[in-house]
């Protein structure tokens, strides 16, 4: 089974302006539409509409929660939430205009998690897990929360030898680099951390990660993402690099996420890494088309894929 964990869900509030967003101007909405929000959800809904079984969880605020319930069904997935009372769901604010650069997020820090929230979580929710799960922990906690939390759940998915999938960032992914991992997902520049070294181009994230393939023994897969520039697919043997078709980029917020679901998708159904790379690529463009943070037209992401570019390197 796969396991989505978000421990700071959000609903998300999506603007749409008319014309181009101007500083200074009042830029009039031209339609209010709420959605998922949270990356773990995210990758839970992506997993869904692609008809992959899954397992929606992680931490929620009681005020709310219908709300994003609701609108999880929406997209097909059954959540299983451990719900905390006198807390909210958080808000998040998306807005999108015409300019085709992409979308402005505004987000709210959400709740503190603790460690008896976390023990609560795992007795709950994730009891069940063993060596044949695959556990995609998707998004940070809210800053509030400790990295000895933090470590504290990922000491138990360690103990449980599930298949890790982690995509975090910031002092979180120090965390995670510390175990063994199935696979990550950063962007160049979260990347660029872990390396200690600028990176602008992918072919420098090759470099960067021939040169730390010590420091990165321990991580089975590495998706570094560089958004429309594309994406390299690393392993201990192989080398991949990815470049999406062009698109008219609508709305970009959740296209990481639903990257990560077809990553996911592709894994877990043991294709080669050519047809995994290239499913997530149509995947996350596909989503970039659409207006609201979640969902893509599966058509869409099947027209797409013929159009993604495959390259392995050391050919």
């Amino acid at each position: 089974m796969i396991y989505t964990i978000t421990l700071n869900p959000a609903v998300d509030t999506v603007l749409k302006v008319s014309k181009v967003l101007t500083r200074g101007e009042n830029n009039r909405v031209q339609e209010r539409t709420l959605d998922v929000g949270g990356k773990g959800t995210h990758v839970s809904c992506g997993l869904s509409l692609m008809g992959q079984e899954n397992i929606c969880t992680g931490i929620i605020g009681n005020n709310g929660k219908e709300t994003l319930i609701g609108l999880l069904k929406d997209y097909g997935v059954e959540a299983s939430f451990l719900e905390v009372e006198n807390e909210s769901v958080r808000d998040t604010f998306v807005v999108t205009d015409e300019s085709g650069d992409g979308s402005y997020m505004i987000t709210e820090y959400g709740f503190e998690i603790s460690k008896e929230l976390t023990d609560l979580l795992i007795s709950k929710k994730l009891r069940d897990l063993t060596t044949e799960d695959t556990v995609v922990l998707s998004g940070n906690p809210s800053l509030q929360t400790s990295t000895e939390v933090f470590n504290y759940l990922l000491d138990y998915l360690e103990e449980r030898g599930v298949r890790l999938v982690a995509d975090v960032s910031g002092v979180y992914l120090q965390e995670v680099l510390k175990r063994e991992i199935f696979l990550i997902k950063p962007n160049q520049f979260e990347f660029g951390e872990i390396v200690g070294s600028e990176l602008n181009s992918l072919e420098d994230c090759i470099e960067a990660y021939q040169k730390n393939k010590d420091l990165l023994s321990n991580i089975k897969n590495i998706s570094v993402s560089m958004g429309g520039s594309g994406s390299v697919f690393l392993t201990k043997e192989e080398v991949y690099l990815f470049t999406p078709p062009k698109i008219n980029v609508i709305n970009d917020t959740g296209s990481g996420d639903a990257y990560v679901s077809g990553l996911v998708y592709g894994l877990h159904n043991q294709y080669a890494i050519p047809k995994v790379g290239k499913i997530a690529t149509a995947i996350g463009a596909a989503k970039a088309e659409e207006e609201l943070s979640t969902g893509f037209d599966i058509r869409r992401v099947e027209e797409l894929e013929h159009q993604v570019i495959c390259k392995r390197i050391g050919e």
